[in-house]
Formats: C-alpha cells, sequence, structure tokens
C-alpha cells in the first residue's frame, strides 16, 4: 500500500482500471471455458452412447438367439472407429458374450462387474449401456473408447481462450492510458496552481474547468477557497497597517488597569479596618492586614468563603454560608448586622459587619466587598454599664427594704413591750387559778418570742459591720430556718436536717453567712415542682475545713448552663422573682470567707451546693 500512495495519479488511475479489468475477465474467461469444456464432454458421452444404443439394438437378436457369430460380427463395425479400444457383449449374468479388441490391445481385461452409466478418467471413457428387449433386460453392452480428440479441443479451448484475455487486457491498458488524462491532467493542473499560490502568495490566482462533474465541484471550491483567502488577506493588512497603534495602546491600557488593581489591593491590604474580598465562587481574593491581625488567621489559611466559616462559626456555619452566598449573589442589596466570630486563640469577639456585592466589568462574577467594625469592648462596656444599673437598682431596693422592716419592727416592738408589762403585772398582782395563771405565762412567753424575732428581722436587714467573730453553723442554720419554714410547709416540702452535735466554731461574718445560706435554701424551694419535694442540709468537719451540703431533688441545671449559674445578673427565673445576684453574691462571700462553693446537678435529678468554709481564718 506504501508503493501505492507514491504512484502518481496517472499511474494510481491506471493500476486502478487494470486492477478492476483483470479479475473480470479472469472470471468471465473462466466461466466461458468451464461451459466449452462441459459442452465437449457432453458431445463425446451422447455421440458413444448414441453408437452404444445402435449396436445394443443391432445385438438384441443375437442375444435372443443365442447366436454369438452375429453378436462378434455386429462388434466388428468398431474397427473402423479408431476411438473405440475395446468393446464387449455381456449376457443377463454379466458373462462375456462376444468381444472386440483391436490388434494394438490384445492384453486388455474385461471388468467383472457391470453398472449402467460412464466413467471417464484421465486418457478414457467407459460406458455400459443396458440391452432390453420387451421390457426385459438381456445383458449389457461395454464401450471403452479414447479421450485423444477431446484432449485435443481442450488444448485448443484454452489456447483461444488465453490469447482472447491478454488480447482484451492489452487493449484495457491502452485504452486507459489515452483516457486517465480527462481525470489526471486537471487535479495536476489543480496541483501545479497550488504550488505556485504557495510560492508567490498570489492569491488572486484562479483555476478554469469547463465540466460539471465532481472535478467542477472541486475546481469551483479551490476557487471559492482562495477567494476568502484573498479576502481575508486583505482584511488582515487593513488590520496590520494600525495594529502597531492598537497594540501600543492595548499596552497602555494594561499598565493602568495593573496599576489601578495595584491600588485597590493596596487599599485592601492597608486598611485600618478588617476587609475581605470575595467572589461569587467561594474563593477569597484579598484580605486587609487589619483582618489577620484580629482573627488570629492568614490569608493562606483562608483561601476560601467556606474555610473562614468554618473557622469563625462553628455551629451555624452552614446556615451562615448559605446567607453569604444570597448576598454575593444580590448585588441590589446592602447586608448590615452583628455577628458573633471565634478567633484562631478560641475566644470570641463581636462584629459590625457591612457586606456589598458588586457586578465584574470584565467578567460575569460577583464580587462582594466585606468591611467590619470589631465591637467586642464597646459590648462589653455596655454590658457593664447595664449590669451596674442593675446592682445600684438592686441595692436601692435592698435599702429601701432593710429601712421599712427596720420601721415596721421598731413600731411592732412598743405595742409588744407594753401588752407584755400588762400581762406580767396581772400575773403577779391579780390572784387566779392555777389553769389561769397558765394562760397568762404562755401569753408572756409568746410575747418574748413575737420580740426576739422582731430582734431578728432588725438584725437581718441592718447593714452588715462586717466584723469577724466566732459562729454557731447550727445556730446560724437553725435561725435562717425561720424564714423558710412556713414556705416549705405549704409547697409540700420536706426538710432534712443532719447537723452534728459537736461542731467547732468557726470564724466569720455572721449576718453574711446567714444570707448566703438563705440564698440557697430559696434557689432549692424555687427548683421544686409543684406537687413538692426534699431539701436535705448536711454538716461535717473535714480537717480544717467546715462542710455544708445544702442539697435538692428538684429540676437540676442543663449542663450548658452549669458554669454559668454564678455569673451576676444570671437567672431563669421571670424578672419579678429574681435579679440573678443571689448566687453571684453568695459565691463572693463565701471567697471573700477564704472558701469555696461547688455545684454539682443533673437535669431532673437535683442539685447539691457544697460550701467550704476555712475553721479558722488566714491573717492578712
Amino acid at each position: 500500500m506504501k508503493l501505492v500512495k507514491n504512484l502518481t495519479i496517472r499511474n494510481k488511475i491506471i493500476l486502478m482500471v487494470l486492477a478492476a479489468t483483470f479479475p473480470a475477465l479472469l472470471l468471465s474467461s473462466g466461466v466461458f471455458l468451464y461451459n466449452d469444456l462441459k459442452l465437449l464432454k457432453e458431445e463425446i458421452i451422447r455421440n458413444l452412447t448414441v453408437l452404444g444404443k445402435v449396436v445394443a439394438d443391432n445385438s438384441r437378436s443375437a442375444l435372443v438367439f443365442d447366436d454369438e457369430v452375429m453378436a462378434s460380427k455386429t462388434l466388428s463395425s468398431f474397427k473402423t472407429d479408431h476411438q473405440i479400444v475395446s468393446a464387449a457383449i455381456f449376457d443377463s449374468k454379466d458373462n462375456i458374450f462376444a468381444r472386440y479388441i483391436p490388434d494394438e490391445w490384445p492384453q486388455f481385461e474385461f471388468p467383472t462387474t457391470l453398472e449402467t452409466g460412464q466413467v471417464i478418467d484421465k486418457d478414457h471413457i467407459e460406458m455400459v449401456l443396458p440391452i432390453v428387449f420387451e421390457n426385459e433386460e438381456l445383458g449389457k453392452i461395454y464401450l471403452r473408447a479414447k479421450l485423444h480428440g477431446y484432449k485435443s479441443r481442450q488444448r485448443n479451448i484454452l489456447y483461444f481462450s488465453g490469447l482472447t484475455f491478454v488480447g482484451v487486457l492489452i487493449v484495457a491498458f491502452f485504452i486507459t492510458i489515452n483516457m486517465q488524462g480527462i481525470i489526471s491532467k486537471p487535479i495536476l493542473a489543480l496541483a501545479e496552481t497550488a504550488n505556485v499560490i504557495s510560492e508567490t502568495a498570489d492569491y488572486s490566482l484562479r483555476v478554469r474547468y469547463k465540466g460539471k462533474d465532481e472535478i467542477g465541484k472541486l475546481f469551483e471550491g479551490f476557487n471559492e477557497m482562495l477567494f476568502q483567502i484573498e479576502k481575508r488577506d486583505n482584511q488582515l493588512e487593513a488590520y496590520g497597517n494600525n495594529l502597531e497603534e492598537k497594540i501600543v495602546e492595548s499596552q497602555q491600557f494594561s499598565e493602568q488597569l495593573l496599576k489601578s488593581e495595584s491600588r485597590f489591593r493596596q487599599v485592601i491590604i492597608d486598611s485600618p479596618i478588617p476587609m475581605m474580598v470575595h467572589d461569587d465562587k467561594g474563593k477569597i481574593l484579598m484580605i486587609s492586614r487589619r483582618w489577620s491581625e484580629i482573627t488570629g488567621y492568614s490569608s493562606s489559611e483562608l483561601p476560601t468563603l467556606s474555610s473562614w466559616v468554618k473557622k469563625a462559626y462553628h455551629q451555624n456555619s452552614e446556615k451562615l454560608h448559605t446567607h453569604m452566598k444570597e448576598v454575593s449573589n444580590n448585588i441590589h442589596l446592602v447586608n448590615e448586622g452583628e455577628t458573633e466570630i471565634t478567633v484562631s486563640d478560641g475566644t470570641k469577639r463581636i462584629w459590625q459587619i457591612y457586606s456589598k456585592s458588586f457586578s465584574g466589568f470584565v467578567d460575569e462574577h460577583n464580587y462582594t466587598v466585606c468591611m467590619a467594625i470589631d465591637i467586642t469592648d464597646r459590648k462589653q462596656m455596655e454590658n457593664e454599664l447595664n449590669q451596674s444599673q442593675k446592682q445600684l437598682l438592686h441595692s436601692e431596693k435592698l435599702s429601701a427594704t432593710g429601712k421599712l422592716s427596720a420601721s415596721i419592727a421598731h413600731e411592732f416592738n412598743n405595742p409588744i413591750y407594753g401588752i407584755r408589762n400588762v400581762l406580767e403585772m396581772v400575773g403577779e398582782e391579780v390572784s387566779m387559778d392555777r389553769s389561769h395563771q397558765v394562760f397568762i405565762d404562755l401569753a408572756v412567753k409568746e410575747c418574748n418570742r413575737m420580740k426576739d424575732l422582731i430582734q431578728k428581722l432588725q438584725d437581718f436587714h441592718r447593714p452588715t459591720s462586717g466584723a469577724i467573730k466566732l459562729v454557731d453553723i447550727k445556730k446560724v442554720i437553725e435561725e435562717t430556718l425561720l424564714w423558710v419554714n412556713k414556705r416549705l410547709k405549704e409547697k409540700n416540702i420536706k426538710l432534712e436536717i443532719k447537723i452534728n452535735q459537736n461542731l467547732p466554731e468557726i470564724e466569720g461574718v455572721v449576718d453574711q453567712i446567714k444570707q448566703v445560706i438563705l440564698n440557697l435554701l430559696q434557689n432549692a424551694e424555687e427548683a421544686m415542682p409543684k406537687i413538692g419535694g426534699k431539701i436535705s442540709i448536711t454538716t461535717r468537719v473535714c480537717s480544717s475545713w467546715m462542710k455544708i451540703n445544702i442539697e435538692d431533688n428538684g429540676l437540676g441545671v442543663d449542663p450548658e448552663n452549669i458554669q454559668k449559674i454564678f455569673d451576676p445578673f444570671y437567672t431563669k427565673k421571670t424578672q419579678v422573682t429574681g435579679t440573678g445576684l443571689g448566687l453571684s453574691l453568695s459565691y463572693g462571700i463565701i471567697k471573700a470567707h477564704g472558701g469555696d462553693i461547688e455545684v454539682e446537678s443533673h437535669q431532673g435529678k437535683g442539685t447539691k451546693f457544697i460550701i467550704s468554709l476555712p475553721i479558722k481564718r488566714k491573717s492578712k
């Protein structure tokens, strides 16, 4: 195939025609040769059959009358036919009845078994025909003839067929040589024109062909291609005249664009406030140094918006990421809002963020600019101010409550003293039955109890002196319980007290310790369900520490809130029932005594506060 590809188009056409002619001629010559040989063979068989039937008919009477002489005379007629090399007549038992053998074949042996038909070998043909008389087979005639004439005619047929094949092939060759120019000459002319055009770059040249066949269409297409090339060449030449000027303008524009981009990037990076630029695909393009300084994340750590959201917003990252994408896709929206972020060291910061998206001038993407203001310190100052205001308000309320309680106690004291004095005088000066005297003594005793209660109310609401003295914890607990016993019974709350009888006295401020125990008892009371519950108070001494456990079986505290219960103003109660300062004040009091408060809580099972106070305070 490689050799054929390298041939000229003229030789390829000749080769293709001859390649198509040769097998066609070969096939047709073979068919004619086969048909002639078949007809020759059929002619020889037909002639020999006719000859055999004539002899068979002539030999019928000899067989009927068993006349061998007549049969031999009939066979002797073959002497004039030199093609017959042997002949014989067989009777009905396949025995030789008469025979004929030429002088040149004296040793010929006839076959012992006969089957009707003919057999052709290399040089001879053998034929066996039946001899029939009145539908009865009397015998058979055997003929053997030479195929010399057949062979001679066969050679003649082959010879003339070969001459015809070669002659036709030669004629086809010369016709092809003369006619191939119809195809090759226009194509060669086209190729020559293409070479000239490639050497001279003259696209104004055209090729001519008058035919309307496929070659004509090829020439038309080639001329059209030259026209288009010439047209584009002229356009390129026109463009080339102004190309240098356009290149200079393009370079100037590119330099201006690069300078503008550099200035914009420098403005973002050196911005005194945190700034970020990202595209609508979530890729972060620029981050200011201030952004990295506050968050602790470098630009290499924040390649995408998703990475920033995952680092800064742990819990709501998916929701925030979706919101930021919506902002990026809406160029008409200016997004503003406060958000809490987590910086690299794990601390929380509060940012005021402003976001605005813009359409790209060069591409179809949107770009978003985010600016942030760190308002963490401002928020902390606002919270501290609010806490101070609440503490001041609470202090005013406590002061007013204390003054009211002292005023009420003072107003109650005078009548109680008068009633008690009258009762004592009646008991001493009026004679009465013993049963009546018991009632007088009981009334005096109750007046004394009311006097003690009023005194304790005055002591409790009187501003603390801060004086440190020995404190009997058992007595402090018992006096504090006086304020809550009634409410606990009304709420069906069982009180379980386990106080050691031989507790040592500790150094402390009595009214402050009472305040702590009262606060914890009130918290336990309010944590109980409506059906009631149980509060237990136990005390024990561990080395140099006094331990006071106050435990309830109420609702308990959530695990995420357990660390916040000692924070100022933290409360789960309504504004009517609590301010969130009780546990915070209690924690401060115990810490001021050199002790500690621990809490254990399980939601739905209850809460346990453990107060640890030193028996002997360390001197400062």
